[in-house]
């Protein structure tokens, strides 16, 4: 059995284990964050928002398990974005 890794996307918030991303894997997914895969844009002919297909699958940041747990706690992503980015760079690392 291996070691589970934690992991953070620092550009929507979302968590994610290495065993999630195995099973991704496993059933045919890329194992990356899709949050920056599409986007909704307001579009002015159509006054509404229209899908903008930027198709970049931003890599997880690998972070200790201490910093998965507490971020977790936190159930939106944008408030929990806001927390991770006030954790000093040398607490982040594994």
């Amino acid at each position: 059995m291996t070691n589970l890794k934690y992991y953070f996307c620092e550009s929507c918030g979302n968590l994610i284990t290495s065993e999630q991303i195995d099973d991704e894997l496993s059933n045919g997914g890329m194992g990356y964050c899709d949050c920056q895969y599409m986007q909704m844009q307001w579009d002015t002919k159509s006054k509404s928002f229209e899908p903008v297909y930027l198709r970049h699958y931003p890599e997880w940041t690998e972070i200790p398990g201490s910093i998965y747990s507490e971020l977790l706690k936190e159930s939106n992503t944008i408030c929990r974005h806001w927390m991770f980015s006030s954790i000093p760079k040398q607490d982040r690392s594994i």
